[in-house]
């Protein structure tokens, strides 16, 4: 504070008398310059500036909440654009939906490389290194990474047979969450997302009617597995936030971590998250 609060009044100071300081502002006409867009996607800052047909450094500037490489996988996706940039944004959007971005998160297992996760992932070697800060081409065992994936969702829709497809309504109670809702009628978060016009960020609330569908007659839908990975506490996390994020409620995350209402969370602590695949 002892550096920008002065220069905050200067400024303020100057705005009110210019004249009195021997400085002249030009005119600024009255109307908007940015416009803030939500391309309804995680996406890579490059590919968004190239769209937009700015500097990386520009969007950046204009965005300075996003400190990675790419937008937040689960959202919001916002970006703040020049105005008279828009329209070429959503043509270029709408034009490359291969360039559309979704995270994965990649533990390292015995025999991987860099070459190899960019050839399962089709992504690049260069990519990889930029998203998770990485100086060289050495991984270690059990290292976690965010790889971007182009072009498609991380979730595979079901094959099912054709047959009639009914519904039924859900109604939230205290403490469930989407991915708990989703195991319990064998389906998944995206289906439900889908269903009830839920976004990324849509958050539940007790009593609230969610529809659940499925088929009558036989299907060729495989089942759901479960399985754990870990996730590290960042600065500014808090157990609903994680929650939220990965779709269960909180009192799941104390339960799996053994975290009872006096303990808190800090940064660099490691937590467990169960996942459905």
């Amino acid at each position: 504070t002892s550096a920008y609060v002065p220069k905050l009044y200067a400024v303020v100071d100057i705005l009110r008398d210019p004249q009195k300081y021997g400085i002249r502002i030009p005119a600024v006409a009255n109307k908007p310059v940015l416009q803030e867009i939500n391309p309804g996607v995680q996406m890579d800052l490059a590919v968004a500036a190239r769209f937009a047909g700015i500097s990386t450094q520009e969007l950046k500037d204009l965005n300075p909440a996003y400190h990675k490489w790419a937008t937040a996988p689960n959202g919001p996706y916002h970006l703040l654009l020049p105005i008279n940039k828009v329209k070429s944004f959503k043509v270029a959007l709408a034009n490359n939906k291969r360039e559309n971005l979704r995270t994965v998160r990649h533990t390292v297992r015995s025999g991987d490389t860099l070459g190899a996760l960019a050839v399962k992932y089709n992504t690049t070697v260069k990519d990889i290194q930029r998203a998770n800060n990485l100086k060289s081409t050495q991984l270690r065992i059990g290292q976690h990474l965010s790889i971007g994936v182009k072009g498609a969702s991380l979730v595979s829709k079901p094959k099912v047979s054709p047959s009639h497809i009914s519904s039924r309504t859900h109604t939230v109670k205290s403490g469930e969450s989407l991915w708990n809702i989703a195991k319990k009628y064998n389906t998944n978060v995206a289906n439900l997302r889908r269903w009830n016009n839920l976004s990324a960020n849509s958050t539940l609330r007790i009593g609230q009617k969610l529809t659940v569908k499925h088929s009558v007659s036989n299907t060729s839908t495989k089942q759901s597995s479960v399985r754990w990975t870990q996730y590290k506490v960042r600065s500014g996390d808090s157990l609903s936030v994680i929650a939220q994020r990965h779709d269960v409620s909180v009192s799941e995350l104390m339960k799996w971590n053994n975290i009872s209402k006096r303990h808190y969370i800090k940064p660099g602590q490691t937590l467990k998250l169960r996942t459905k695949t």
